[in-house]
């Protein structure tokens, strides 16, 4: 009996096969976590938008920014005053009436890092680090970053 007669693959061509379906997934897998990426960093700004609609509706009821209020998670290192449970949580300030504020994402990975403050009731401050470089040169309310800590401010109010 001949082998000529049936027909099929061999095996190079089925390793060859495996190997090309294996190259575009992991394309395909790394171009997906750079789009989580930036969807997460662009909800996270408005995130931040959010935050700065309170703070501007607290200013119209009340006259003036919340004095000397800090919400900073995991990243509290860029505070250039240092007040560590010194000052009220801004979730506190800006009750349900401005803004709900559980469960929100406002920093990047696992550490969740942001960092949201007033100083005297005459303006605020937000910055948190982003996942992607998309982010990180784009004017999201005042466009500086704060110096040499990778945090990139997202509002300024004055």
């Amino acid at each position: 009996m001949s082998n000529k007669n049936k027909k099929g693959f061999t095996l190079i061509e089925l390793l060859v096969v495996v190997a090309i379906i294996s190259l575009l997934a992991s394309v395909v897998l790394a171009s997906l976590k750079s789009a989580r990426e930036k969807s997460r960093d662009t909800a996270r700004a408005q995130t931040f938008k959010s935050i700065q609609n309170a703070l501007e509706l607290y200013r119209t009821d009340n006259g003036k920014y919340p004095n000397s209020i800090t919400q900073c998670v995991n990243g509290c290192d860029i505070d250039p005053y240092n007040f560590p449970g010194g000052r009220p949580n801004l979730s506190s300030v800006l009750v349900a009436a401005y803004i709900d504020l559980s469960g929100a994402k406002l920093g990047a990975g696992p550490a969740n890092d942001f960092y949201v403050g007033t100083a005297n009731g005459d303006s605020y401050y937000m910055y948190f680090p982003p996942l992607t470089a998309s982010l990180k040169n784009k004017n999201l309310g005042c466009g500086a970053s704060f110096p040499g800590a990778g945090f990139y401010c997202v509002g300024m109010g004055k």
